[in-house]
């Protein structure tokens, strides 16, 4: 089953395949474009769960893609762009972005930004309540468990302090 569409956004086509490939993995449906014209078509989709993005495209450079996309859809942004200055995310979160990582990112960090997004939905009507009798130890994870949220590179989960507290550590 999936956990709905992805709109990846993406300019080389080796990056979206790779993009594709593990977002893929993590159950959604993707679907990917080069453009801004097209990602501005693809984002009226009433099923998006999740939009990766590469502001830097053939048909647009910048934030204005941000923008555009804010005035089309709510669904939670996560930017992945070559641009990595500290200026540059900053301006990505105040433009709409919920997560920005900066190329080369990690694989390990687009699952985890992807997993905290866009959280694995579970039916409620078909879960037992799981019970623990007192002094009992909690269960182990699996090996074969995944996390459904992830955590972030420090830097990231600080980005909000940093732009309102510039030059504290």
């Amino acid at each position: 089953m999936s956990r709905g569409i992805c709109l990846v956004i993406e300019n080389d086509e080796d990056i979206a395949g790779l993009i594709t490939l593990i977002l893929t993995q993590e159950g959604f449906e993707v679907r990917a474009v080069r453009t801004r014209a097209a990602a501005l078509r693809q984002a009226r989709e009433p099923n998006l769960v999740l939009i990766t993005l590469e502001t830097i495209l053939p048909d647009n450079d910048g934030l204005n893609i941000v923008r555009d996309l804010r005035d089309l859809t709510q669904t939670p942004l996560l930017m992945l762009t070559g641009r990595a200055s500290t200026a540059d995310q900053l301006n990505g979160l105040a433009a709409g972005a919920a997560i920005y990582l900066a190329k080369p990112f990690r694989l390990k960090d687009l699952r985890s930004a992807a997993n905290e997004l866009c959280p694995t939905r579970v039916d409620s009507t078909s879960v037992a309540p799981i019970r623990r009798n007192a002094g009992e130890r909690p269960a182990s994870k699996s090996a074969s468990s995944r996390p459904v949220s992830g955590t972030l590179p420090f830097e990231l989960r600080r980005m909000p302090v940093y732009a309102r507290e510039p030059g504290k550590p």
